[in-house]
């Protein structure tokens, strides 16, 4: 501890503020980084013959323009017959984003 405040005698109070901030930052980094971890493991994937456009979008890659066209490609064509059927809406790069948090199992 005499350490510490042998130390912060000889900072400017902006060091003390820059330090300070520094750490701050890093906490909430590691904050985030454990958070995301949780929420991967507890996901629960879309089913595509029946998401609606709110559930679309949290998608990655799949904001709401395209949500609404996936939506109306169902509405004209019928329920999808399989996940890579989505490619035909939202072509192939997307989907490889969106594969592993798809799925026709669930549905009515």
């Amino acid at each position: 501890m005499r350490l510490l405040n042998s130390i912060s005698e000889n900072l400017t109070s902006f060091e003390k503020r820059a330090i300070t901030f520094v750490l701050v930052s890093f906490l909430i980094g590691v904050v985030i980084q454990f958070s995301g971890v949780k929420k991967e493991k507890s996901f629960r994937k879309i089913v595509l013959n029946t998401a609606t456009v709110e559930e679309l979008i949290v998608l990655p890659g799949i904001g709401i323009k395209t949500a609404r066209r996936i939506v109306e490609y169902r509405s004209r064509k019928g329920k999808f017959k399989s996940v890579e059927e989505v490619k035909d809406v939202v072509g192939n790069k997307r989907f490889q984003k969106i594969r592993k948090y798809i799925t026709l199992k669930g549905q009515d």
